[in-house]
């Protein structure tokens, strides 16, 4: 976009390369957004701190509003001015209910992480 700077992350294990940390993410983590969010603001041009704008969809929505909750008005000194979100998944028990049941999950998301996560733990 004309004018912004933009940054992206992919969640540990999921940006085709292997995960070598302990620990993968999860619907509750914020670390390495919150890392990212801190570097940002390190990196100051011209002295001035950029407005830092989150967007996520699905778990990244929730894991945006989490650490949005998380930080409350320290957000505000981190120089956050906004978020957009889709698709949170707010319960992930009803959530997990709703895909399970789902003949379109099963066939084609349930399936798909299966052999993602059999692939990661054979290498």
């Amino acid at each position: 976009a004309k004018g912004f700077d933009v940054a992206c992350i992919n969640f540990r294990g999921c940006s085709g390369e292997l995960n070598r940390n302990i620990g993968g993410y999860h619907f509750g983590f914020t670390d390495d957004l919150k890392q990212l969010i801190i570097e940002t603001n390190n990196d100051k041009r011209n002295g001035q701190k950029s407005p830092i704008f989150l967007s996520g969809f699905s778990l990244g929505a929730n894991v945006v509003l989490k650490l949005l909750g998380e930080l409350g008005d320290t957000a505000m000194e981190l120089n956050i001015w906004g978020c957009a979100v889709t698709g949170a998944p707010f319960s992930c028990f009803k959530s997990n209910e709703y895909m399970l049941k789902s003949s379109f999950s099963q066939a084609v998301y349930i399936k798909a992480i299966v052999k993602s996560i059999r692939d990661k733990a054979i290498t």
